[in-house]
């Protein structure tokens, strides 16, 4: 019988946060090790540990799971990710806020809990299996750099994503949809750009 993981079956929601970093228009991202979402590809991250704020834990995941070193900015992006058993059971619970990275230093290489790491084009996470949350914060993030590619500069001086809250309300309700019918974005980004 296999120890269970200290994440799986927790009494309460757990924190974590993840570590968005654009470099020459393109995405740092990792290959799961371990569930869950174990062999998917998703952007490095992990638990908050306690005493950690959302940024010191960013920066320390980021560093351990791809060697790479970068300054947290702003959250950009959060979402939960609840993953039940075949009885119903929660398994994983996370509440999971995505913060914008500035580089600094290092080499990519994969470690921690990572199978792989590596910078992904915009082509490149058309194909790989990632979560659809996690797509979904990534389309924004290339749709963002699509006319900043080779202009670090540019990269970096882009604000973060501000959300009044009938925005957060907006993107709620749109997600519980994609969530209901994962076939649908284009039927959403269309209404976005009928109301633009």
């Amino acid at each position: 019988m296999t120890a269970r993981r200290r994440s799986e079956y927790p009494d309460a929601p757990r924190v974590g946060v993840g570590a968005v970093l654009v470099r020459d228009g393109r995405v740092l991202l990792v290959r799961r090790a371990s569930p869950p979402n174990q062999g998917m590809w998703a952007i490095p991250g992990g638990r908050v540990e306690l005493g950690e704020t959302l940024q010191q834990a960013a920066e320390r995941e980021l560093r351990e799971e791809t060697g790479v070193i970068a300054r947290a900015g702003e959250p950009v992006y959060a979402f939960d990710f609840i993953q039940r058993d075949e009885t119903g059971r929660v398994r994983f619970h996370y509440v999971i806020v995505d913060l914008w990275m500035e580089y600094v230093s290092g080499e990519v290489h994969a470690g921690d809990d990572a199978l792989e790491a590596g910078w992904k084009s915009a082509q490149e996470i058309a194909t790989l299996p990632i979560h659809p949350a996690t797509q979904e914060l990534l389309e924004q993030v290339m749709a963002l750099h699509s006319g900043t590619i080779g202009t670090p500069d540019a990269v970096k001086n882009v604000p973060p994503f501000e959300h009044s809250e009938r925005v957060l309300e907006l993107l709620s309700a749109a997600r519980a949809w994609l969530r209901k019918e994962p076939g649908s974005i284009k039927r959403l980004k269309a209404a976005v750009r009928a109301l633009e």
